[in-house]
């Protein structure tokens, strides 16, 4: 019974970390999305704006559902982390590399001139992003969501 309500404890405190972690980077991309558009001109800020576009549909993808299977599995070894690491990782500069040589056609995709150059230093954050994504995991795995929201926020 204790055991019970322990686990109720932590899926309770693990709802509300994760609603206070995903609302407070909301309210960051917001306030983010504001400055920029302050300090850009419509045309850098367009280009930004498609950029950003571009790079979440391809870190979605990236991310091939291995997070979720190291979650999910119920015998993790360190061989199972450890190639989803490298799979991540490996994939993440795989869809940088293609990222970084199909701008030009982004560009033209979004008849923005300048979306070339923004999308090219932006796929840098792909592989970057991969390489947490075990770590996160690993963190969810064990019910730390105080830990997922304050990394996912900052």
């Amino acid at each position: 019974m204790q055991q019970h309500l322990s686990l109720g404890r932590k899926v309770l405190g693990g709802l509300f970390w994760a609603f206070s972690g995903t609302l407070a980077q909301a309210v960051l991309q917001v306030i983010v999305m504001m400055a920029l558009a302050r300090l850009l001109t419509p045309a850098t800020f367009g280009a930004v704006a498609a950029a950003l576009v571009v790079i979440k549909v391809a870190g979605f993808a990236s991310n091939l559902g291995l997070s979720g299977a190291l979650i999910q599995r119920e015998d993790l070894e360190d061989r199972h982390v450890e190639t989803a690491f490298a799979v991540l990782v490996l994939f993440g500069l795989v869809v940088c590399l293609l990222i970084v040589l199909g701008a030009p056609w982004i560009a033209v995709f979004f008849q923005i001139d300048a979306v070339d150059n923004v999308v090219r230093v932006l796929a840098v954050s792909i592989p970057l992003s991969n390489a947490s994504q075990v770590a996160l995991a690993l963190m969810r795995r064990d019910l730390k969501f105080r830990q997922v929201a304050i990394v996912a926020v900052v």
